[in-house]
């Protein structure tokens, strides 16, 4: 009956042991008799009374002979006389078994554990059998057989306390099998286990996510009894509202928890509307958990902070920061004071979404009402601060912070430094982490990497590399993150050998690349046009059992393609649509890219298509290198289609795109392309300088109004065609062609120095 309860939940042996209550009753009769006399002799095994005599004198001579020991029916004896805890607590299991043998041992203790679970004393009942199970664990020993020993007892009252403290032992120990085993013979026996060691069974089965074994445990509880209690209804709630065996909040359940326990008359605390609520947040139903704490409310249920809590972090995460506002008032006009994990909340949300002055108004209100800030709080506020350029603000902060009595810890003090390095003061943030040094303030790899960071994008990896024996010397082990800085810093200075031993040295030290290494790793090897190391080092990858994803396969097609070698990067494409990597729009414009260089129009427009349908949206740059294709083909009406295309989904096309628009678009497009076609053929027969051809062109483009004049300067790069024709037929460089372009465009419109040099770096 009560079996078929927990027989799905994996715990149940294929038989149960069966007591014979003989064996059992001799063994108390003995006990019984060992208290008429001291002389007596103590035996575990008692056989009949007859016999019995006659074993226990041939015992007796042999322990004496072999061991010459004290026995054990004298300690046993004065422990049921005296309930003397420190004798029986001094005479421990395993150092008992070293002198008398298991089987005398286990009959010992199991005398006394009875004799003290007679006299109600619960603490000390629990620690003999954590003492006794500990050693069965550790000698790895079959717990199962501890049951005929324990069993057995004329009253009831004991062996109930027994087993109570049994299946909390087990369980405390990790001997879930053994608790459930021990809970079943319980209630086998007709005797009724304690809700409380019921619950803290529940409770532990619910932590090591033995989702179906809490399931059938609390439906025996529900039917066989004892019945539940509001703490086995809080262990259920907290077991649904935090997720299992890794998924995530079962509302479902969690609801019906709620539901069973309102219709048995049971009263929810705050503790599980708490949970329930947070749990509706969770997955992402801010509003009815809103609604759900007005509906306790008007039923006058209890309600503290730590309700809203949960309301305004949900609002906070969602970017809805002023409904967490309208929240905070409510708490307050309804008697519900907040606290500063409430104030902490909206703090910090706000500041993430760039509203500094309601967020200090909001600390100054924390200081108005006695509410002490934080670590948290003022750790938000420095984050904003910095975020938005105020770092000498948020050094104010942080001193307010420590004359608070707050002492800073290692993120905080990040935060500072980056938001230093973020604007360039490198000194600051070199003599803000000495300050922090000499107060004790032990800073971390994350700090040290924000200062790596900045010297690297400053170009200057070099002075980085020194603050590594500084780290060190500060007893703080560079981490891989740090490393990867570096490598990076050196690969965009392209300095590839650098990089190198930098990855050597980390190896060195034992600590291991992960995926992020080897991406910065391959990318520098594509630049450098070393394809070869490249793909070893992202096959090295996969077989270490690094994730590869699609940006260590974006930086190897990317590479293939600038090297022209299309088949590979194809391939690398097709391998990694096969491993489940969704391309970006990144790995399709290489290949859109790669494909219209070569002029296969057919793959390019596959492509582009293709990323379209898995709604990968194409950026300026993506039309771009497809409408350079397509007038290189010659198919100028799909070119201006596309133009149109960018526009109308709201993409603005960039630099080169209006520059190669600008040969077809509006008014010019006749008159340029009167120009620039006799204008190609005159220049490549004569080779003139600037100075001799730019004034001739000049007149002619006197018949144009200003609007069309000021289009011209996005035409630019619109000589690159004829310019590929004229670099076939001439000894200059594309870049002195490029210069004479601009030249003459400058002289139309009078381009600054900056646009020159834009225009200049885009034609080579």
């Amino acid at each position: 009956m009560f079996k078929s309860c927990l027989v799905d939940s994996g715990f149940l042996r294929n038989s149960l042991f069966l007591v014979e209550k003989g064996y059992l009753r001799a063994y108390y009769a003995t006990a019984s008799a060992l208290l008429t006399t001291d002389a007596h002799v103590f035996e575990e095994n008692p056989l009949p009374v007859d016999a019995y005599v006659i074993q226990e004198i041939k015992a007796v001579r042999e322990r004496s002979s072999i061991r010459g020991k004290q026995k054990l029916y004298p300690v046993v004896t004065r422990v049921y006389k005296s309930l003397d805890w420190e004798v029986a607590w001094d005479l421990r299991f395993s150092r008992s078994v070293k002198q008398y043998g298991f089987s005398h041992s286990l009959s010992a203790f199991s005398v006394i554990v009875h004799v003290f679970a007679l006299a109600g004393m619960k603490m000390e009942v629990q620690s003999l059998l954590s003492d006794i199970v500990c050693y069965y664990r550790d000698a790895k020993y079959d717990a199962f057989g501890l049951f005929p020993y324990l069993f057995d007892s004329p009253h009831n009252g004991a062996r109930t306390l027994v087993f109570d403290a049994l299946i909390m032992t087990f369980a405390a120990n990790s001997m879930l099998e053994n608790a459930v085993d021990a809970f079943v013979q319980t209630k086998n026996m007709q005797l009724e286990p304690h809700i409380g060691s019921c619950n803290f069974l529940l409770k532990c089965l619910a932590e090591a996510n033995k989702l179906e074994s809490v399931r059938s445990l609390f439906k025996c509880l529900r039917k066989y009894g004892p019945s539940p209690n509001v703490y086995t209804y809080t262990i259920m709630m907290n077991f649904y509202c935090q997720g299992h065996e890794g998924k995530g909040v079962d509302i479902d359940e969690a609801t019906d928890i709620l539901q069973e326990m309102e219709k048995s008359g049971k009263h929810p605390t705050v503790v599980i509307y708490t949970k329930y609520i947070h749990a509706l947040c969770n997955v992402g139903w801010v509003e009815f958990a809103l609604d759900f704490i007005r509906n306790l409310r008007c039923r006058n249920q209890p309600l503290n902070s730590y309700c809203y809590n949960a309301i305004l972090f949900g609002f906070c995460q969602n970017g809805e920061t002023y409904e967490a506002l309208k929240v905070l008032e409510e708490m307050k006009t309804y008697g519900t004071l907040p606290d500063v994990y409430c104030y902490t909340i909206l703090i910090d949300g706000l500041c993430k979404e760039g509203d500094i002055e309601i967020a200090l108004t909001l600390f100054e209100e924390m200081e108005r009402y006695k509410i002490k800030p934080s670590l948290v709080s003022y750790s938000s506020l420095i984050c904003g601060l910095c975020k938005i350029g105020l770092v000498d603000d948020s050094l104010d902060i942080f001193r307010d912070l420590v004359a608070d009595g707050v002492r800073p810890d290692a993120i905080t003090c990040t935060l500072i430094v980056e938001g230093y390095c973020r604007e360039g003061r490198l000194k600051e943030a070199l003599k803000f982490m000495y300050e922090m040094h000499n107060q004790g303030i032990n800073l971390n790899s994350y700090t040290y990497n924000a200062v790596i960071k900045s010297l690297c994008k400053e170009r200057q990896p070099e002075k980085a590399w020194e603050f590594f024996p500084q780290m060190l010397k500060r007893n703080i082990h560079p981490e891989v993150a740090n490393y990867n800085t570096l490598m990076n810093g050196f690969a965009k200075k392209l300095s590839t050998k650098k990089a190198l031993i930098v990855y050597k040295g980390m190896l060195k030290v034992g600590v291991m690349p992960n995926a992020v290494t080897y991406t910065i790793l391959i990318n520098t090897f594509c630049h450098g046009g070393k394809m070869r190391e490249a793909y070893n080092l992202f096959k090295e990858m996969s077989e270490r059992g690094l994730v590869v994803d699609v940006i260590s396969y974006t930086s190897l097609i990317a590479g293939f393609y600038r090297i022209g070698d299309m088949k590979k990067a194809w391939a690398l494409f097709n391998e990694m649509l096969r491993n489940n990597h969704l391309p970006n729009a990144i790995t399709y414009t290489c290949l859109i890219d790669g494909f219209c260089k070569s002029l296969r129009m057919d793959f390019a427009s596959f492509l582009f298509d293709e990323m379209k349908r898995k709604n990968v949206i194409p950026d300026a740059v993506t039309y771009t290198v497809l409408m350079i294709g397509y007038f290189r083909l010659g198919n100028i009406d799909r070119a201006i289609q596309l133009f149109g295309e960018m526009k109308e989904r709201g993409i603005s096309p960039d630099v080169i795109a209006q520059e190669t628009m600008g040969l077809y678009t509006g008014t010019l497009t006749k008159g340029l392309l009167e120009l620039t076609v006799p204008f190609a053929d005159w220049t490549r027969s004569t080779l003139l300088q600037p100075s001799d051809w730019h004034g001739p062109v000049l007149l002619r483009c006197e018949r144009w109004e200003e609007r069309d004049v000021n289009s011209i300067g996005i035409a630019v790069v619109g000589f690159r065609w004829f310019l590929s024709s004229l670099k076939r037929g001439s000894n200059l460089s594309i870049v002195d062609m490029g210069w004479h372009c601009i030249y003459f465009w400058r002289s139309i419109l009078g381009f600054g120095y900056q646009k020159q040099t834009q225009l200049a770096t885009r034609v080579t």
